[in-house]
Order: C-alpha cells, then structure tokens, then sequence
C-alpha cells in the first residue's frame, strides 16, 4: 500500500469525526434497519424450527380430506410407532338468537402425544370432554365465550350436537398464541361427532394421525413406505418442517418487505453520504492541489481519501449492526409476552455481515462520484478559487466503480433475499421512482431558470439558487422524494390492512354459514331458503 497515503489518511482521521455526523448516521440508519429485519426474522426461524416436532403434535403426521384412515392404513400406522387421531371441521354455532361459524377439534384418548393443552375450570382434558348428563362437554377458546356470551357451565348448540362448555381452552400443546384468535373454536371427543354421523365419507371435515415414532424409524422412511404401500390414494405425510412452512414464509415475506425498506433509506439516505463527502473532499482542496503541486500522484491522492471514507463508511456499517443486533433482545424485553412466536435470542452473524455488505456498497455508490472530482483538482486552486461550475468532471474510473457498486447492491440484495423476484421488483419500482423525482427535480431547475428573469428579491434569489450553477434540486429532490414516499407506503399499507380486518372483512361477513348439504336434497333446500 502506498505509504505516502497511508500517512496522509492516518494523520487527517487523528483529527476527529467532526462533520461527519450525517454520513455516518446515513449509513447507521440504513443498515440498522436490513440487520434488524434480518436478525429479527433469523431469531423466530430458529425458535420455529425448535418447535417444529412440537407443533406438529408428533414425529410424523399423516392427513386426509373427507374421510378417514382406513382399518389398514390404521393397522400400518399403529406398527410404526404411537397414533393420536384429531379431526377438524366447521359448524354453526347456536345459543340463542346468537349464531356463528365454529372451528370444531376433535381428539381422541391418546391426544396429546406432546406437550399438555392449558385449561381453565377442568382439572383435566379427559374430564372436560366427558359425556354427561345427555350432553357432551367442550373446551372452548376465550374468543367463543366472548362470542356467544356463555361461561362454563352453559349450554352451546354446535350442528346437531347438544354440548355444554366444561373448560376454557387458554393453550394448545400443538399450537402458538391465542387460540381462537380468528374465530371461535372448540375442542370435543371424536365420539361426539361419530354420535351425530358428522365423519362419514364425503362430508367436510379434515383428519390428522399424528405419530409418535418408534425407535429405528425416521420420518423419510415412513413417508417412503407410506407412498409404497398406498400408492397415490393414501393419506398424505408430513413431516415437523411442514408444520411450519407457512409461518416462515411469512417471516421470510415481511424480511423482504424490511429489508427493502431499509435499502431504499439507504439509497435516499446517499444524497446525505455524497453531500458529506462533497463537502469534505471541498474543505480539501487546497491541501489537494499542494499535494498536486508538489508532484503527489492522482492515484495517492484518491487512495489517501478513499481510506479516509472507507473508514468512515466502515464505522457507521457497525454502528447500523450493532444496533441491529441488539433489536431481538429488546423486542423480547419490552414486547416478548405480546409476540406469541417461538425465538432464540443470540447474535446471527449472517443478515448482520449482509446488512454491512450493503451499507458499504451503498457508500461507495455515492462517494466514488465526489473523491474523482477531488483527485482530478487542477493545482491551479491554490492560486484562486473554484466556484461550482469549476469543479472537474467525474473521472471514468470513478463513475464506472459507482456503477459497478450498484449493481453489486441489487445483484447483493436479490441474490440474498428469501424473496428474490419480490425483491427485484420492489428495488426496481425503488429505481423508477428515483428517476421519476430526477426528472421532476430537472423539470424544477428548467422553470426556476425560466421564471428567473420576472422575479424580484427574495424570489429571485431562491430561483436563482433553484436554477443556477450548483444547485441541489437534482440530488435533494430524489431523496426526499423517495423517503416520502417510503413514508406513504409503509403507512397506506398499515391502513389499508387495518381497514380491511376491522371494517370491510367484518362488513361482509355472512350472517348464516350452511354446510355439507346432500345432493340428494339440494332443491328441498333451495325451496327452504
């Protein structure tokens, strides 16, 4: 390395970080916000695959729609270890002149296989879904009580079944959260619902064995043997990475959605790192041009300076992770009773090393432009001083190494994400919409020159600062417009959920579900209704 610039570098860093405060937090801010989606979303992936067996009830899970296993495929079942059968089908719920839709989970004796559901007013499963006294007993969710106005002890009409709520239901051993969380749900023997002829062949309702392996045997064998011994017809396996597939996706979605968040803040943000180190690189124009004057080569010049800025950039990428990587445990401190996902607090070096990757890139995108400018300062500034239409052009070099670094961002940043065509996407409507403020920003500067000539006293001197040399409509407008526009985006979406949830979902929701109707009787119910 050349020592020249090396001591040129080191001795100018001695001075401090004084007016670098933008650029460092321009770049801080950036890549706190990728690192904390990044370890956020790693931190619940892990605590999901912990408790992947778990939530699925079991080793391994056979599933069939409209009917149930078979006395074969039972008998199969039952010599590859211990079998747990539950069933899940909707209802219309009755008490009263109060009717809803009502998620019905039917266990058998052996559930659960893992873990314990959590009940309030029962001193056990068995006892609370026990026949008595002509009616069935259910565990219902907080949200049912709540629903239909009961407690425990009263009576609930569920389809033809005459039930009565012994339990509150405040935990499944298979599940997270709340139960009920969206709709009403209760827990009754699967003898209730042979009792009223509801799990016959072709009715709606889903069946689930969970199994309990024996020693010897894996998933990926009983799912090879299972295929081979029933063919395309039989139930359908799934392993505990199936249990929660769907949650990941949704973890890797909202990860995407962050991180392009926090990429776009860096790029609106580098308005900020090229105003700093356009500023800085000024303030050193004229130890530029004695380095110049005295026979110091433009290639010295450029590496002193880009250490300097690398430096800088390098400081506020690890302020950014540090920060990111200490988002999931104050998540947990503050919110972690009120998130129902399962997590592993620990530092994820992965999406902390890709968040600096991207911060560093971002900076030299936006500070390569300024150091060609600085090392191509003519040594004729120590004589008289530039103004902006003096500055020198972007070198090649430069230009092209900007352009190189933001394809390796995007190219960083597809390539990384769990979403990748989400991703190109998004960046993609990122970069129209910086070019659409270009444009707008241009459009500015053109009428500020145009209307300059009419304008009298403080106007002209704004169009003149608008329109003439050296303005900063082209790099402030795109900024600030796409940081507006991120703003706008992130809060529409947060409303537009909200609305859809509380008001335009709950507006069209039916008021009477009518299921699992015969064929044969289709036009008698016709006529009814």
């Amino acid at each position: 390395m050349n020592r020249l610039a090396l001591t040129i570098a080191s001795r100018e860093l001695a001075g401090g970080l004084r007016g670098f405060a933008i650029y460092l937090a321009c770049i801080a801010l950036g890549v706190f916000a990728i690192a904390a989606a990044g370890s956020v979303a790693e931190g619940f992936s892990r605590g999901l695959s912990a408790e992947a067996r778990t939530l699925l009830g079991g080793d391994a899970m056979f599933t069939g729609s409209q009917r149930r296993a078979n006395p074969d495929e039972r008998s199969w079942m039952e010599t590859k270890g211990q079998v747990s059968e539950l069933i899940s089908l909707n209802v219309m719920g009755e008490v009263g002149d109060t009717r809803r839709q009502v998620e019905i989970r039917a266990v058998d004796d052996q559930h659960p296989l893992l873990g314990a559901d959590t009940l309030v007013g029962a001193a056990s499963l068995e006892d609370a879904l026990a026949y008595r006294d002509g009616r069935w007993g259910i565990a219902a969710t907080p949200s049912l009580l709540e629903d239909f106005g009961v407690q425990i002890g009263d009576d609930i009409q569920l389809g033809s079944i005459k039930a009565t709520v012994r339990a509150r239901l405040d935990g499944e051993a298979d599940g997270i959260g709340t139960p009920g969380t969206f709709g009403p749900e209760a827990t009754i023997q699967i003898a209730a619902l042979e009792d009223a002829s509801r799990l016959t062949d072709g009715q709606l309702f889903r069946s689930n064995y969970r199994l309990l392996l024996n020693a010897g045997e894996t998933g990926e064998g009983v799912a090879k043997a299972a295929e081979d011994a029933w063919g395309a017809g039989g139930l359908r396996y799934r392993g505990p990475e199936d249990a929660i597939d769907g949650l990941k996706r949704l973890l890797d979605m909202l990860n995407t959605f962050l991180s392009v968040i926090g990429i776009a803040s860096l790029v609106a943000g580098g308005v900020g790192i090229a105003q700093a180190s356009t500023a800085f690189l000024e303030s050193r124009v004229m130890s530029i041009a004695a380095f110049k004057a005295l026979g110091a080569e433009a290639s010295t010049i450029r590496l002193a300076y880009l250490l300097q800025l690398g430096a800088l950039s390098l400081i506020g990428a690890l302020i950014g992770a540090v920060l990111g990587a200490a988002t999931p445990f104050v998540i947990a401190l503050f919110a972690g009773d009120k998130i129902p996902l399962p997590t592993i607090l620990t530092v994820y070096p992965a999406p902390l090393l890709r968040a600096v990757l991207l911060g560093l890139l971002t900076a030299a995108m936006f500070a390569f432009p300024p150091l060609g400018r600085a090392r191509a300062t003519s040594p004729a500034a120590l004589f008289r001083t530039l103004g902006s239409g003096d500055r020198a052009k972007v070198p090649r070099l430069e230009r092209g190494v900007s352009v190189l670094a933001g394809l390796a961002l995007v190219t960083l940043a597809v390539l990384t994400s769990a979403t990748p065509v989400i991703t190109a996407l998004l960046l993609a409507g990122a970069g129209v919409a910086w070019g659409i403020f270009l444009g707008l920003a241009r459009l500015i500067r053109f009428g500020a020159r145009r209307f300059l000539g009419t304008a009298r006293g403080l106007g002209r001197l704004i169009l003149s600062n608008l329109g003439g040399p050296g303005s900063l409509a082209p790099t402030v407008a795109p900024a600030l417009g796409l940081g507006m526009a991120l703003l706008v985006f992130v809060v529409t979406v947060q409303a537009n959920i909200l609305h859809q949830v509380n008001e335009t979902a709950a507006a069209n929701l039916p008021s009477l579900v009518v299921t699992q109707i015969p064929n044969e009787q289709i036009d008698a119910f016709d006529r009814l209704i």
